[in-house]
Formats: structure tokens, C-alpha cells, sequence
């Protein structure tokens, strides 16, 4: 069972008054869910309300007390329907800007499940989406992610080649063929609904041809400000370099410091950078980026707090010279340093000089009692509530 959603069109209040109540429509959609509706949008409300349709954004009236509604997408602040049984039912949402919505619908994302929707005793108050709106992130392959926040989506890092498609890292443990595994879904469902682009540095593994050949040119791109003359060479047209700090529909962006590696190696592998993302009433998001383990990341962890933290592990190295990415001692001391914060480790078991596997800093964090970090497998996704 699907939430759904209704919005009003003209410039009336909606009053608890108005909505008498839920209805359970028996007949199935085309999907297969139970349909909702709302009973008794009462006078002027009911001639401004319309029904909105995932792939229409043209709405048709509501024509009766009892409708079928489509699929909902909570957005930000609304109008939410609860009981004492489940507080993640929105089902009405007050002057819905038109291009944000459209957007939602478009892409089809966060969709909340219902168990036992309330059928009485049904109160309205506003809210800033807490606990209805959720940050979605999914793992696609190592370092490439897809980040749901604010009503938007972000690609980050993107590695699109076929599994094998390119030479190994030079000068690492083994020279097998990358990536070493495959992606676990089509390019063209990887790219579905992204609205930006977020390259933390230049690294193939972070942005290969593969993706250079595929990505849309005038996605908006957000990126260090040393790779921003590459990135406009290789045909981007809406380059946006975060210097410090930058916005997006709403969103916050700030760049954060690393370092890959110490001493020459470190340096020889350039600057690279962390973002940290920030939406009103969604949890706080910070990429770390390739870092290993310095004073800047427990900058961010001390200044910021995010809510959530995804680090680039795996313990990359080369045949001389130490890790250039967060081994699993480094994974496990994230996570007592920020208790409080959700960790996910990726950035494994694709490129050849990964050496910290998946298998690898489970055990490790198991043996050191940090069973929380989260350690996705390719394509998984992660939902965090709002905040």
C-alpha cells in the first residue's frame, strides 16, 4: 500500500475541518496498490483541489467527496495525516510549488510505505517534513553514489565503465583488470532523475571516459575549484566550483578538506576534497571523499556534526608508500569519534589496489565491537528519517 497525495491549486487555507476523514478505495491501481482517498473537501476547498498524477503534471479537478488519488511523494512542509499507530502518513500538502512537485513526480522517488493507515480520529498540523521526509542514498559501484536530498538527486563520483573495461591502477599488489565488478543496473536507470552532478576530484575511478562519454553536458556540476578548467575541456557547460561553501534548489553545499595519503605519494595525488550536503529538515550528509584519516575529517565531525557520514575505505595503496584512503583502523575510529552519526563504508572490492575488502572490515569492526557501520553491497539503498 502506497501513500498518496492531493494538493490545493487557489489561495484557500485547508482547515482540519475541511478533511472528515480517510477512505480505503477496494479497487486495485495499476500497479497493484491499494488506493487512498480523502473524503469530504468541503466548499471553495474542493473546487480549488486537484489530482495529481505521477507522470501528468497536469492535474484534472477532483470530482467528488471520495476519490482514488495517485502515488504520493512527501515533500517538504505540509500537512500530515497521523494516528497513534503510524506518523508517516502524508496525505495532503497546502500550495505545492508546481516545479518542485513536477520534479518529484518525475523521478518517482521516496516512496513511504503505510501499514494500517488510520481510518479515524485523523488530526492535521503542520510540519517540517519530521520524520516523513527521508535522505536516500544508494551505493551504485565503489565511490558512485546517488544521493536523494531536498527533493532532488544527486550523482556523485561517477565510475560508469563495464566491469574490466580499463587498465589497473599501475604499481599496486596485483594488475587485475577495473573495474572488478560489474554495475548493478543499467547506465540509463543509473541516470534516471539526477538533477546534479557532484565530483569530489579527477581520479578515473571517481570520473572515467566512460562517464565522460555518457553524462548529460549541461547537468549542473559541482565540484573542487582546481578541477573546474578539466571539467569545462572535457564539454561540461554548467561547471559550479565550491570554493567554500554553495546552494542548489535550496540545498547547501560545503566543501570540505582531505588528504589522500602522506608524504610524497600524498602529494602526488593532488588535491582532493569532501562535501558536506544540507537540506532543512533532512538529515545532514558528508561525503568525506579520498582522505584517510587527519585532522580536517575530525574538523567536520567536531564543527558540523552530520547526521550521516559515508567514507571512502577499501585502504588503497600502492606497492611503496601507505594508504591513500581509510583503512579499516581508520573506518573504526569514525565511528568512536561521532557516535552519534550514521557511517557507511564504501569505495571496495571494485579497483585493484583496494586491498580492504568488504569481508575484511567487517571483520574488523565486528572484532572491535562496531557492528553499526553500515557496509552496503553494490546497489543498496540507505533511508534516513528527517531530522
Amino acid at each position: 500500500m502506497r501513500l498518496r497525495y492531493v494538493r490545493l491549486a487557489g489561495q484557500h487555507s485547508l482547515e482540519p475541518h475541511m478533511v472528515r476523514g480517510l477512505h480505503k478505495d477496494r479497487d486495485k491501481g495499476q500497479d497493484g496498490a491499494t488506493q487512498l482517498g480523502v473524503i469530504h473537501l468541503d466548499g471553495e476547498a474542493l473546487e480549488d483541489a486537484q489530482l495529481l498524477q505521477p507522470g501528468d503534471p497536469t492535474s484534472d479537478r477532483l470530482s467528488g467527496h471520495v476519490h482514488p488519488l495517485t502515488d504520493l511523494f512527501p515533500l517538504h512542509s505540509g500537512i500530515l495525516a497521523e494516528d497513534l499507530q503510524n506518523r508517516d502518513i502524508c496525505l495532503v500538502k497546502h500550495k505545492c510549488p508546481t516545479p518542485f512537485m513536477k520534479q518529484w513526480i518525475r523521478t518517482n522517488r521516496l516512496r513511504q510505505q503505510v501499514v494500517n493507515p488510520p481510518t479515524h480520529s485523523v488530526s492535521f498540523y503542520m510540519t517540517s517534513i519530521m520524520g516523513v521526509i527521508r535522505m536516500r542514498v544508494q551505493l551504485i559501484r565503489h565511490a558512485t553514489l546517488r544521493v536523494d536530498l531536498g527533493g532532488h538527486r544527486f550523482l556523485v563520483d561517477p565510475m560508469l565503465s563495464e566491469m574490466g573495461a580499463m587498465d589497473p591502477i599501475a604499481n599496486a599488489a596485483n594488475s587485475l583488470r577495473i573495474p572488478m565488478t560489474p554495475l548493478p543496473f543499467s547506465v540509463d536507470e543509473i541516470l534516471d532523475g539526477v538533477d546534479a552532478l557532484l565530483i569530489t576530484h579527477l581520479h578515473r575511478d571517481h570520473l572515467d571516459d566512460a562517464a565522460v562519454g555518457i553524462l548529460p553536458r549541461g547537468l549542473p556540476l559541482f565540484c573542487q575549484p582546481a578541477d573546474s578548467r578539466r571539467l569545462r575541456e572535457l564539454g561540461f557547460t554548467d561547471i559550479r566550483p565550491v570554493s567554500t561553501a554553495a546552494e542548489f534548489e535550496g540545498i547547501e553545499l560545503i566543501r570540505t578538506a582531505g588528504k589522500h595519503g602522506v608524504g610524497l605519494v600524498g602529494q602526488l595525488m593532488g588535491r582532493v576534497s569532501g562535501f558536506v550536503l544540507r537540506s532543512p529538515g533532512e538529515p545532514s550528509l558528508y561525503i568525506a571523499g579520498d582522505t584517510i584519516w587527519c585532522g580536517a575529517v575530525r574538523e567536520v565531525l567536531e564543527t558540523i556534526t552530520p547526521d550521516v557520514v559515508i567514507l571512502n575505505a577499501g585502504g588503497a595503496q600502492f606497492r611503496s608508500g601507505s594508504p591513500i584512503t581509510m583503512t579499516s583502523a581508520d573506518v573504526a575510529r569514525v565511528s568512536r569519534e561521532h557516535p552519534a552519526g550514521e557511517i557507511i563504508a564504501v569505495h571496495m572490492d571494485a579497483i585493484n589496489h583496494c586491498l580492504t575488502t568488504r569481508q575484511l572490515l567487517r571483520a574488523a569492526l565486528v572484532e572491535q565491537g562496531l557492528e553499526r557501520v553500515h557496509i552496503p553491497p553494490d546497489g543498496a539503498v540507505l533511508e534516513f528519517p528527517g531530522v
